[in-house]
């Protein structure tokens, strides 16, 4: 291909009543932020490239975007994705209805997509102009479940942590945690992960979140930044870190929704505590957001059902989880880390 689009992009521009509810949105369905120009913020996934901006929706048509997808596969992917976050989609035509298989679906301002599958006889684009394969873009960054470091330490993590009493110990094998969240009672919190029905995790994480903010709302702010153990975090880094965790949590459920059998890799969390200042945090910022990001990943739990609670993902190659044994491990990690936030406010 030659002539001026050759390296040239199509960006697409929606308008928005609220930009922060629009980029949450279209998050859930694998897009990353680019950019934020405060009144416009530019998002893409893979190479497709979107622009939102704020707008009097009482005067601005909503847009229609078309998109079309490789194939079958990801279009399913891509149905899923938009189910789960919400999204109201219209009944999808099969192939034996004489049209090109396809979803329409709304944003929340009523920006309206149409997404179908490629024909077996369109013909290739060139490779100029050839999309990425992958239905959501290149994988983000390694981003890695804080489940396990890449290489244990005896930091205040829960995957190579000391135990809640704060002990000099060795570090726990790698897959210690996973281990207690599948077989029974945590020797440290004493929750049982797999107790109770997985409708009734969403309530769960909600009422923990809730006991959290109490937490963090009313205790002494001098506490809640001491390290009464050099072994182990405050209590406001442990409130830091539960609501960092719930929010990748959640979006590993989305991906295990949204494709099929992803590979997912570590968060290191310790670097998320080091690296944001965690113990500079504002209390009452950290418990409205740790509220948010139950909220968020409850209202997705919520939206699961069948078959849905068994697809599955692997973590860096290794351990596969289901989206059930997502929440329930992301049940364990709020309740294990208020015990240990709370059992460090005690001797602080």
């Amino acid at each position: 291909m030659s002539g001026p689009y050759v390296g040239a992009a199509l960006v697409g521009a929606l308008t928005v009543s609220d930009l922060d509810r629009a980029e949450a949105f279209y998050g859930r369905i694998g897009f990353d932020l680019a950019a934020d120009l405060g009144t416009t913020r530019h998002l893409h996934a893979g190479p497709i490239r979107l622009v939102i901006v704020v707008g009097d929706q009482d005067q601005s048509a909503p847009t229609t975007v078309h998109l079309e997808v490789a194939n079958l596969d990801a279009l399913e992917q891509l149905q899923a994705a938009w189910s789960v976050a919400g999204a109201e989609i219209l009944p999808s035509p099969g192939p034996d209805d004489g049209e090109w298989p396809h979803f329409t679906a709304s944003d929340p301002d009523g920006n309206r997509w149409t997404v179908s599958a490629r024909a077996a006889s369109t013909p290739d684009l060139p490779p100029d102009s050839a999309p990425v394969p992958g239905l959501l873009g290149p994988e983000p960054p390694a981003a890695t479940d804080h489940t396990t470091p890449t290489t244990p330490s005896a930091t205040p993590g829960t995957e190579s942590a000391p135990t809640s009493s704060g002990a000099d110990i060795e570090p726990k094998p790698d897959h210690y945690w996973l281990a207690v969240v599948t077989a029974g009672a945590c020797p440290e919190c004493g929750l049982t992960a797999t107790e109770g029905a997985r409708e009734g995790l969403a309530p769960r994480l909600r009422d923990e979140a809730h006991r959290w903010s109490t937490m963090l709302r009313t205790a002494d702010d001098e506490a809640m930044r001491r390290r009464a153990d050099p072994t182990r975090w405050s209590a406001l880094e442990y409130g830091v870190h539960v609501r960092d965790a719930l929010a990748v949590l959640c979006e590993r459920v989305l991906r295990s929704l949204a494709e099929i059998e992803p590979d997912l890799e570590w968060w290191d969390q310790d670097a998320a505590i080091t690296d944001g200042f965690a113990n500079e945090s504002d209390q009452d910022a950290v418990a409205e957001d740790l509220v948010d990001n139950a909220g968020r990943f409850a209202d997705v739990l919520a939206r699961v059902s069948g078959d849905q609670w068994e697809r599955g993902s692997t973590r860096a190659g290794t351990d596969r989880f289901t989206v059930e044994l997502w929440a329930r491990y992301a049940l364990h990690e709020v309740v294990h880390h208020r015990v240990d936030a709370e059992q460090g406010l005690n001797e602080a």
